[in-house]
C-alpha cells in the first residue's frame, strides 16, 4: 500500500486501511483512531490559531477538533479514541519562551485530556526530526530517522 502524505498544516481522516506519512521537526504528528477501522492523522505545525479560521490543520487547538468531528460523521467510536504522537523536536537552540516544540507537545497533550482521548505513546522532544507512517485502522505508527527506524508505537 501506497501511503498518502500529509503535507504541514494539514490533516486526513481515513475509514479505510490507509497508511498517512509526514515528517516533523517542531511540529508534532498526531495520529488518532478509534480501533474500529477509522483513524487520521495531522501535521500540528503551532499551538493555538488565536482566532484564525484559516488552515485548520495548522494549529492544536483546531486540528484535533476537526478530526474529531470528522471521525464523528464516519461513526467512530468517540468513547475509544486513541492517540499516539510523535515530534515537537528542539530543532535549534533557542530561549525555552520560543521552544515551539516543546509548546506543540504541551498544548496537543491538553486538548487531548479536554476530549478524553488518551495518549497511548509517544516519541516527542530531542533535537531531530521524525517521518511517521501512521496506519489508520491498526493505530500502528511507525516512526523513523534517516530512514532508520527509531520507534514503533
Amino acid at each position: 500500500m501506497t501511503p498518502v502524505r500529509v503535507k504541514m498544516a494539514e490533516y486526513i481522516v481515513s475509514n479505510s486501511d490507509s497508511i498517512l506519512k509526514t515528517t516533523v521537526g517542531s511540529c508534532v504528528a498526531i495520529g488518532i483512531y478509534d480501533g474500529n477501522g477509522i483513524g487520521g492523522l495531522a501535521h500540528i505545525m503551532l499551538p493555538e490559531c488565536n482566532g484564525r479560521t484559516d488552515l485548520v490543520g495548522k494549529f492544536a487547538d483546531t486540528a484535533i477538533p476537526a478530526m474529531v468531528r470528522e471521525m464523528e460523521k464516519m461513526n467512530a467510536d468517540i468513547s475509544r479514541l486513541r492517540a499516539k504522537i510523535a515530534g515537537g523536536a528542539q530543532m535549534f537552540t533557542l530561549p525555552s519562551s520560543l521552544a515551539i516544540g516543546e509548546r506543540n507537545i504541551e498544548k496537543v497533550k491538553k486538548i487531548l485530556r479536554k476530549f478524553g482521548i488518551k495518549l497511548i505513546a509517544e516519541d516527542t522532544g530531542k533535537n531531530h526530526g521524525r517521518t511517521v507512517e501512521f496506519h489508520t485502522s491498526s493505530g500502528r505508527m511507525v516512526v523513523k530517522r534517516s530512514e532508520k527506524i527509531i520507534a514503533e508505537l
